[in-house]
């Protein structure tokens, strides 16, 4: 890659193969400098995403690899999740620098792994909700990209259909009561739910979210 900038950002290191560290620092000379003594291996930068908010990216990339963790900050990674990578940081590096006020309810991610990679995915397909309903409208890749006049990158455009191709109508579903369903996690029972929510979700609708959480179904 190039040369290593200065400032806050999130890193992303190769020591061979396909294992990789995702980490965060506010001087990643010094980080280097440091592995350089204490890493055993080889090893060389390949990302580096300059970031105001370099913990939530972090958290974020994490998450969405929780199903390739290793341990602690190293994962199992492949081109095309590098890819992926690259367009969370450029949706967190757009939306830092127009500071747009999004309308889209807070992502509360919970202790499990799968409903942790299912809510980071739908954030993704909040941030690029458009692309996702071109896409839905039966639009391929050029047809999207010449749509929004090459503002939105072919590699974002084909992450967002494949994350469309395996969401499941119930994953739909609960992106839209993350807040039961964390409520749920948190050990608030049923009636409480509906009296802090009160005319704004039914019984019939936590009971179903509760079936789907309890089978994994997701």
């Amino acid at each position: 890659m190039e040369q290593i900038a200065i400032g806050k950002c999130v890193y992303i290191i190769n020591t061979g193969k396909n294992l990789y560290k995702i980490g965060k620092t506010q001087d990643l000379q010094k980080r280097l400098a440091s592995y350089h003594t204490h890493l055993p291996v080889m090893f060389r930068v390949i990302r580096q995403y300059a970031s105001a908010n370099m913990s939530d990216l972090e958290e974020c990339l994490h998450i969405i690899f929780q199903h390739k963790r290793v341990k602690g900050e190293w994962f199992e990674l492949n081109k095309d999740d590098l890819v992926i990578c690259d367009n969370i940081a450029r949706s967190y590096a757009v939306t830092n620098l127009h500071k747009q006020a999004r309308k889209y309810a807070t992502i509360h991610y919970s202790d499990n792994p799968l409903l942790q990679v299912m809510e980071a995915n739908e954030k993704y397909l909040q941030d690029y909700s458009r692309v996702a309903q071109d896409i839905e409208l039966g639009l391929n890749t050029d047809e999207v990209f010449e749509l929004h006049e090459g503002t939105v990158a072919k590699a974002v455009i084909e992450t967002v259909r494949r994350l469309l191709k395996y969401r499941t109508p119930n994953s739909e579903f609960l992106s839209k009561w993350l807040k039961i369903v964390n409520d749920l996690g948190e050990g608030i029972s049923e009636s409480a739910i509906l009296e802090r929510y009160k005319g704004q979700i039914s019984r019939t609708t936590v009971q179903m979210i509760k079936r789907i959480l309890r089978n994994q179904l997701y």
